[in-house]
């Protein structure tokens, strides 16, 4: 990388860096509903203004439902993903510095007993979810309830952005594992999981190493670390979701452990899985459409362009 390069990085960097500082000031500085208004008005902003997502969100919603809905509805359903994904983020950074109470007066939990269930087996739970409502409040909820929960995250590249995002889940007891290292990365969730703790991993992107599975009606590579992890150490794979309601309250439904077919051949077992446990997201996407985060790729590598 050449000097210029290193530069412009470090500088992007430590933009990104005080971006986030700057959310997270103004966010919990105000009352709930006004931060998460002033969200849903930044998210709208940002469907105007950041031109090439908004342009990947109508080209995967189009991919998406095409052929079930017409050009005003997807445009409807991409401006709203934009404004709850702000103010979903808003919201969440919020209820970091309000006590449990707050949360637990807009929060309906259903099947709570299934989590219990599989962690009562003792070989720990992976929570399967994806960037679906306002996933990080499932964390926040089952982690200050006493339920030791860790998310398997990308971090960003600037450390300071790292240590951040650490400091702020350590304000609700959340545990992150980075997905980098990768050997790092397996060793942490299996001491987790022998821990009989929780692990949650989202399974809604694309994955260069991962199989590739159909997902509303196209191939789209998922990565297969949910499957094969709870292949490997006999851990219930639990799914759970969070969506907001009409009411504004927050919807959590934790699924009944999901029941793995097994051959004892991993190369069919695997993608089987992954490709049964990939049509759970898409019935959860399809019932909240634009409770997702549309602005992702997830088709890349595919024969549609942007």
């Amino acid at each position: 990388m050449s000097k210029k390069a290193g530069k412009k990085k470090r500088l992007e960097r430590g933009m990104g860096f005080l971006f986030i500082r700057l959310i997270v000031k103004l966010a919990s500085s105000l009352p709930l509903a006004w931060s998460g208004f002033l969200g849903r008005k930044a998210g709208d902003l940002l469907y105007f203004t950041w031109r090439r997502r908004r342009r990947i969100a109508l080209v995967n919603l189009r991919l998406a439902f095409g052929e079930e809905k017409s050009e005003k509805e997807i445009k409807s359903i991409a401006r709203k993903s934009f404004q709850n994904l702000l103010g979903g983020l808003f919201e969440v950074i919020r209820f970091t510095f309000l006590p449990l109470e707050s949360l637990e007066k807009r929060l309906v939990v259903e099947g709570k007993e299934n989590l219990s269930r599989a962690l009562a087996e003792g070989k720990g739970v992976i929570a399967f979810t994806a960037h679906l409502g306002v996933f990080p409040l499932i964390g926040s909820k089952f982690a200050r309830d006493g339920f030791p929960f860790s998310y398997v995250i990308r971090f960003p590249d600037d450390v300071r952005a790292t240590d951040y995002i650490k400091k702020l889940g350590e304000r609700v007891n959340v545990k992150f594992i980075s997905v980098k290292p990768q050997h790092r990365c397996i060793s942490q969730c299996l001491k987790a999981l022998r821990k009989n703790e929780t692990v949650c991993l989202l399974g809604d992107q694309y994955s260069k190493e991962g199989v590739s599975v159909n997902f509303f009606g196209h191939p789209a590579p998922t990565a297969v670390g949910p499957v094969v992890l709870s292949l490997r150490t006999g851990a219930r794979l639990v799914p759970m979701f969070i969506v907001r309601r009409a009411d504004n309250k927050y919807s959590l439904r934790i699924e009944p452990p999901f029941p793995l077919e097994t051959t004892g051949k991993p190369e069919k077992d695997i993608p089987e899985n992954i490709s049964r446990l990939t049509k759970v997201v898409e019935s959860y996407i399809r019932r909240y459409p634009d409770q997702w985060a549309w602005i992702h790729r997830r088709w890349r590598g595919q024969s549609f362009k942007v």
